[in-house]
């Protein structure tokens, strides 16, 4: 039995793209996850915002890095005011 491969741009475009979004999935999936660990690890005074934990999953799933971004942003930045600040004298 004898293989060809054809060395046309389109075939060439076609796999660029499919390891595009494979990465792709594999980063939001990743990203999910780790937002829904999170999420729920959250203490007490600091649980989620506006909405719970599956469905940060499912923003993050389908928005992938800039819901990331947005959860980390309301969840761990100082914008919180739940987050306590860090001590700011040196030991």
């Amino acid at each position: 039995m004898h293989t060809t491969f054809s060395s046309s741009p389109a075939e060439f475009v076609m796999v660029l793209s499919f390891f595009y979004w494979a990465i792709t999935i594999v980063v939001n999936v990743c990203f999910a996850v780790a937002v829904m660990w999170d999420a729920n690890a959250l203490p007490g005074a600091r649980k989620p915002i506006f909405v719970g934990p599956g469905i940060w999953f499912l923003g993050t799933l389908l928005g992938g890095i800039f819901v990331a971004a947005a959860y980390w942003v309301m969840h761990h930045s100082r914008l919180n005011d739940a987050v306590p600040m860090g001590r700011t004298d040196a030991p």
